[in-house]
C-alpha cells in the first residue's frame, strides 16, 4: 500500500508539471528557474524599469488607512459574531480555533445584514458605521473581562508548527499587499465593487433597474459598501473592502484546520490548512473582490456544522442549537451567491435531516431540520425579501418564468439563460472537466489531488479506523455532488467549482497523516515531504509572478490607481483623461465603470439598453438593425432632461457580446447609426482610439459595418480591424 501511494503522489506532480494548464499559455515548469529570484524579489524587490511607475517599501504606508480601517471593520465584526455565540441560542464552546472561526463566520454575516438593513433605511453614516463596530469591541471586552458564557479554555492549545508558520505567513502577507492594489477583474468592475459605488454615491441601498447584478445576494459587496461609508471615500473605501475580503483566505485555512483536526487529527488538520492557504486560487479570491472567497469560507465552515450537529446526534445529545448554527453559516453561504442554495444549504440540510433520522424519532429529526431552515432564513431570507419587495421574485434574475422579474423583458431572460447554461451534456465532456478541476486548471495546487486521493486507496484497503473510514466517504461524497451541480446545472467557468477546494484540502490533510505509520514514516514520509516542500515554492512563485493577478504590490498609489493597461478599462482611462470629472456620459456597450470619475449612465449587457429606449423608433414588425431614430429633437430634449453632456460607445465590448457563443447586444446599435447622428448634428466626435483586430469569428457579425472595418497591417499579415475600439462624442 506504501509503495501504491507512493507511485500515485510521483505519478500524479509528474502530470500535473508536464500537463498542458486549460489556459495553456505559460507551461508550469517554466516557472521552476523563477523560484529563487521571485523570493528574493519579494523581500527586495528590483528597482522599476525605465518608464514603469515607482515602487519600493517607502510607499507602504500609503496603505496604512486601508489596512487600519479593514481591522477595524474585522474585528468589530469578529466581536460581533463572538457575542451571538454567547446567547442561549447556540451551541457552547471552548475557547479555540472552533468558536473563532464561527465567531468571524457569524459576525461577518450579521455585519453585512446590519449595513444591508441601515443602506435601504438611508443610513450610510460613517459616525454610526464606526460607532455601531466600536461598540461591538468594548462589549466584547467587557464581556471577556468579567467573565462569561462559552469562555472555557480549549481543551488542546493551539500551536502551530514551525513549518507551518515559515510557509503560510509570507502568502498572508502578499494577500495583504495585492488587496490594497486596485481592481482589475472586470466583474470587480462591473458590480462586486460598482454596486456599492452606487450605493455610496447615492446615500442608500435601492434597486438599480440598469445593472442586474446587484440584484444578486451581495453578502460580500455589504462589507465593501462598509469600507467606503467607514473610510467616507468610495475609492479607498473600495481598496478597504478588497483588504476586508482578503481575510477570508486565512479564515477559510483556519476552518480547514478546524475540520480535518475533529475528524483526522492536528497534524493533518495543520497540513490541510497549509495546503487550502497556499494554493494559487486562494491568493486569487484572497486579491479580488470576488464572492468566492467568502462562498468558500462558508462552505467548509457549514461542513464543520453539520459535522458538529451529526456528532451531538450520534452521541445523544441535544443537537438543535447545533442544527440552528450550522443553519447560519449555510445560509450565510447561499447569502454571498446563489449557487450556495444547491451547493451547501441542500446538502447540509439533508445531511442533518437523515443522520439526526437514522438516531432518534421522525418527529426528532423534522425539528432539528427545522432549526437548520430558521438558521437558512435568518441569514439569507433579507436577500429574498428585499427582492420580492423590489422585484416580485426572490431569487431575481433567476427563475424569471416561474416567478416574473421587473424590467425583464422575455428576450432578456431568453439571453441569460443560455448565457448561464451548461453548453452540452457528453461523456467525453464530463471527463475533460474532471481533469480540468483537479490538474489543468491553471491555478490549482497539486497537493490537492497529490495527497486526497490516497484517503480513497485507505478506504479500499481497508484497515482504517470506522470513524476515519466514514468521514472520509462522507467528505467525498460531498466533493462528488458538488462537482456534479458545478458540471450539470452552471455554465461551468471555474470560479463555479472553487468552493469544492477547501473541501478537497480537508481529505488531502487527512490523505497526508494517514500513511504516518512507523513503517511507512520514511519512505512515504520524506517523499510527501519533499513533494509539500518544492510545490509550495511553485505555489509561491506563480501567485507573485503576475500569472495570478496585478502584482504591482508596492507601487506608488497614484501610479497605480492610473496604470490603464492594469486597473482601468482603457475606454473609461481614455474618457478620464479627455472629460471633465462634471460629465454626465452616456455609455454603450461599456459597463466597467467603477473606475468613471464621470458620471456614467450605463447599463449592463442583461438589462434594457438606454440607448435603445431614448434614441430608438421602436416598430415590433421589424427587427432592430432595422428600426428607426426618432426625430433629433426628441433625443436632443431627452438627453437634456438627464443632464448628458457626452457618449461613449465601446465597439470593442459590443463585437465581443455580438460574437457567436457570447451574450448578445441589440443590432439597433451600428457605426451607420453613430454617423446618422453626427450628420444630424446631435453628437460631435471628440475622442477615438486606434484600430482594433478581429478574430474570424467577430469578422462574422460585423460584415455589414462597411467602411468602420479596416485592414490592419501585423507582423503576421494583414487582418481585419474595427477603426476604432471605442469612440467619445459629444452632445451639441
Amino acid at each position: 500500500m506504501v509503495v501504491v501511494a507512493s507511485l500515485w503522489v510521483a505519478f500524479f506532480t509528474l502530470a500535473f508539471y508536464t500537463l498542458p494548464t486549460a489556459g495553456g499559455s505559460v507551461p508550469r515548469g517554466s516557472f521552476w528557474p523563477l523560484v529563487p529570484f521571485q523570493l528574493l524579489d519579494l523581500v527586495d524587490p528590483p528597482p522599476p524599469e525605465p518608464g514603469d511607475p515607482p515602487s519600493g517599501w517607502q510607499y507602504l504606508p500609503q496603505r496604512l488607512d486601508l489596512y487600519a480601517t479593514a481591522t477595524l471593520i474585522l474585528f468589530g465584526s469578529r466581536c460581533l459574531g463572538s457575542l451571538l455565540l454567547r446567547t442561549p441560542a447556540l451551541p457552547t464552546f471552548d475557547r479555540g480555533v472552533d468558536r473563532e472561526v464561527f465567531a468571524w463566520g457569524l459576525g461577518l454575516s450579521v455585519w453585512s445584514l446590519l449595513v444591508l438593513l441601515l443602506g435601504l433605511v438611508g443610513l450610510l453614516n460613517t459616525a454610526l458605521f464606526a460607532g455601531a463596530l466600536g461598540v461591538a469591541v468594548v462589549a466584547e471586552l467587557a464581556v471577556v473581562v468579567r467573565g462569561g458564557r462559552q469562555t472555557e479554555p480549549a481543551a488542546e492549545p493551539l500551536r502551530p508548527p514551525w513549518w507551518f508558520l515559515a510557509a503560510a505567513v509570507p502568502f498572508v502577507v502578499v494577500f495583504l499587499l495585492g488587496a490594497a492594489l486596485p481592481p482589475t477583474e472586470y466583474d470587480a468592475k462591473g458590480y462586486h465593487l460598482l454596486g456599492p459605488k452606487e450605493f455610496y454615491s447615492a446615500g442608500r441601498i435601492g434597486f438599480l433597474p440598469h445593472n442586474v447584478y446587484t440584484s444578486f445576494p451581495f453578502l460580500t459587496e455589504m462589507l465593501t459598501l462598509s469600507g467606503m461609508v467607514v473610510r467616507g471615500d468610495w475609492y479607498r473605501g473600495a481598496l478597504v473592502g478588497k483588504v476586508v475580503l482578503s481575510a477570508f483566505g486565512p479564515l477559510t485555512a483556519a476552518a480547514v484546520f478546524a475540520t480535518a483536526r475533529s475528524r483526522f487529527g492536528s497534524r493533518a488538520g495543520w497540513l490541510a490548512a497549509l495546503i487550502s492557504l497556499t494554493t494559487p486560487w486562494t491568493y486569487v479570491l484572497s486579491t479580488t473582490a470576488f464572492v468566492e472567497g467568502a462562498l468558500t469560507f462558508y462552505t467548509v465552515l457549514a461542513l464543520l456544522g453539520v459535522l458538529r450537529t451529526v456528532d451531538a446526534a450520534r452521541e445523544d445529545r441535544p443537537a438543535l442549537r447545533e442544527a440552528l448554527l450550522a443553519g447560519l453559516v449555510a445560509g450565510s453561504a447561499f447569502a454571498c451567491k446563489y449557487p450556495g442554495l444547491l451547493t451547501v444549504v441542500l446538502p447540509a440540510g439533508l445531511a442533518v435531516a437523515a443522520v439526526v433520522a437514522s438516531k432518534r424519532p421522525r418527529t426528532d429529526a423534522l425539528r432539528h431540520l427545522a432549526a437548520f431552515a430558521v438558521g437558512v432564513a435568518l441569514t439569507a431570507g433579507p436577500w429574498l425579501l428585499k427582492n420580492v419587495v423590489e422585484t416580485g421574485n426572490p431569487v431575481y434574475p433567476l427563475a424569471s418564468s416561474v416567478f416574473g422579474g421587473r424590467d425583464l423583458a422575455a428576450d432578456d431572460v431568453v439571453r441569460w439563460n443560455e448565457a448561464h447554461s451548461p453548453d452540452g451534456y457528453t461523456w467525453g465532456g464530463l471527463l475533460s472537466s474532471v481533469v480540468r478541476v483537479t490538474t489543468t486548471s491553471d491555478r490549482l495546487s497539486p497537493l490537492l489531488y497529490a495527497l486526497a486521493p490516497l484517503t480513497l486507496l485507505l478506504t479500499v484497503v481497508g484497515g482504517l479506523d470506522p470513524g476515519w473510514r466514514r468521514s472520509i466517504l462522507a467528505v467525498w461524497s460531498y466533493v462528488g455532488f458538488a462537482f456534479l451541480v458545478w458540471w450539470a446545472a452552471t455554465h461551468r467557468i471555474d470560479r463555479f467549482w472553487l468552493p469544492m477546494l477547501p473541501v478537497v484540502a480537508v481529505l488531502a490533510g487527512a490523505g497526508g497523516e494517514a500513511f504516518r505509520t512507523p513503517r511507512s514514516r520514511t519512505v512515504l514520509g520524506v517523499l510527501v515531504g519533499g513533494v509539500v516542500g518544492f510545490q509550495l515554492a511553485y505555489c509561491t512563485t506563480f501567485v507573485t509572478s503576475g500569472f495570478s493577478g496585478y502584482d504591482a504590490y508596492l507601487v506608488e498609489s497614484n501610479a497605480a490607481r492610473d496604470r490603464v493597461e492594469q486597473t482601468t478599462a482603457p475606454a473609461v482611462f481614455d474618457a478620464n483623461q479627455t472629460l471633465p470629472d462634471d460629465a454626465v456620459v452616456l455609455c454603450v456597450g461599456e459597463a466597467q465603470v467603477f473606475d468613471a470619475r464621470f458620471q456614467p449612465v450605463y447599463n449592463t449587457v442583461f438589462d434594457r439598453s438606454i440607448f435603445v429606449a431614448w434614441f430608438a423608433e421602436p416598430d415590433p414588425s421589424r427587427p432592430p438593425g432595422e428600426w428607426s431614430l426618432q426625430p433629433t429633437e426628441t433625443i436632443r430634449a431627452t438627453l437634456a432632461e438627464r443632464g448628458v453632456t457626452h457618449v461613449l460607445v465601446n465597439w470593442s465590448e459590443i463585437v465581443r457580446y455580438l460574437a457567436p457563443g457570447s451574450y448578445g447586444f441589440s443590432e439597433f446599435v451600428t457605426p451607420e447609426r453613430f454617423n446618422e447622428l453626427v450628420a444630424a448634428g446631435l453628437l460631435e466626435p471628440l475622442d477615438a482610439s486606434g484600430p482594433r483586430l478581429l478574430n474570424g469569428s467577430e469578422r462574422s457579425v460585423v460584415a455589414d459595418w462597411d467602411d468602420f472595418v479596416v485592414e490592419q497591417r501585423t507582423v503576421e499579415g494583414p487582418r481585419p480591424a474595427l477603426r476604432h475600439g471605442w469612440q467619445i462624442f459629444e452632445v451639441r
